[in-house]
């Protein structure tokens, strides 16, 4: 007789299961999963020929090393299909403060906007905006307050660099086999 422990696990196996081909059935298509017996090329491969241009200032500079590494883990394509630039703002604002006005959280918060161009035909094929906000504190030591909010800085700049990556994946993805379309920049 199977015990409650083996009854549960077949359970659990064939709820996996079954949730397995309910997803397989609707048509959904993993971005970065595995097709057939390459994982993601097509998209890989789109993504590979994106040139990222160089960002301002030193939060740009990471910003931009993260999205080489997303987009292009095997170094900058020699003749891109597209150009990626970003432009960054950065803000902050006092979350939280003591009985006397003394400030004692902080958020970060950066904005990136970004458009890509096709090469061949120069126009702007693709216009968006990302913003990612991480929250540190602010101590009374002062550099334990500025190696809090670089410690946030990092976080949001990763945060703004896969939401980036993942919309123009997606972007290349839903143009696959599509003309191009020029949209204005804003």
């Amino acid at each position: 007789m199977p015990s409650l422990r083996t009854a549960s696990l077949v359970g659990a196996v064939a709820a996996a299961l079954a949730a397995a081909l309910a997803v397989g059935g609707c048509g959904y298509r993993p971005l970065y999963g595995e097709q057939g017996t390459v994982a993601g090329a097509p998209e890989r491969e789109q993504l590979s020929q994106v040139k990222i241009a160089g960002i301002a200032d030193r939060r740009g500079q990471m910003l931009r090393n993260h999205l080489l590494d997303r987009m292009n883990p095997r170094g900058e394509p020699a003749s891109p299909r597209y150009h990626l630039t970003v432009v960054t703002v950065e803000t902050s604002r006092i979350t939280d403060s003591r009985a006397d006005g003394t400030a004692t959280r902080s958020d970060l918060i950066i904005t990136a906007r970004f458009n890509l161009r096709d090469s061949t035909s120069d126009a702007v094929v693709f216009v968006e905006r990302s913003e990612a906000l991480a929250t540190y504190n602010l101590l009374t030591a002062r550099f334990a307050s500025v190696v809090s909010e670089d410690e946030a800085r990092r976080r949001v700049v990763e945060q703004l660099a896969d939401q980036i990556a993942l919309q123009v994946a997606l972007f290349l993805n839903r143009r696959q086999g599509a003309p191009p379309r020029a949209e204005k920049p804003s």
